[in-house]
């Protein structure tokens, strides 16, 4: 097996279960339309403008919210709850323009029972269409270490 391949198994094994992708997805919902719909209000009645008050604001908001969070930090707060990380397929971090693209997906009709449509069960399309994997941290840092460690030894005898 190669060495790109082996690297994809180690990111495919870490990968967060379906409990933690829904609360992923169902916590980081509820937060960020409840701050944007906050948000809405309060700026709608200070300054009377109507964009503040249509789902175009609101999408705004949850778009700069996961772009920012992922871009920076790898985590949306709830993925953060539940030690998870969004990683390329070589264990990377994902570059901007690929979680731009991840948190414009999610706006795509269907896109929450998307993991229901894909060959992999876990992945919905803003993973599979960007080819990014949401795993365990502590998973994938132990799973690296093991295999640098065999590799070290490896490379000794």
């Amino acid at each position: 097996m190669d060495q790109k391949s082996e690297m994809k198994g180690i990111v495919y094994g870490s990968r967060t279960n379906m409990l933690g992708r829904a609360i992923h997805f169902i916590g980081d919902t509820f937060l960020m339309s409840f701050t944007a719909n906050y948000l809405s209000a309060i700026l709608y009645q200070t300054t009377e403008i109507k964009f503040f008050m249509s789902n175009l604001f609101v999408i705004t908001i949850l778009l700069a919210y996961y772009v920012a969070m992922e871009s920076l930090f790898q985590k949306t707060i709830f993925k953060i709850f539940t030690g998870s990380i969004v990683v390329t397929p070589e264990g990377k971090k994902p570059k901007p323009v690929t979680i731009l693209l991840r948190s414009l997906i999610r706006f795509i009709p269907f896109e929450p029972i998307s993991l229901l449509f894909t060959s992999e069960n876990e992945r919905w399309w803003h993973d599979a269409w960007t080819k990014t994997y949401v795993v365990k941290a502590s998973k994938l840092k132990k799973s690296l270490q093991k295999d640098n460690d065999h590799e070290k030894n490896h490379t000794e005898n």
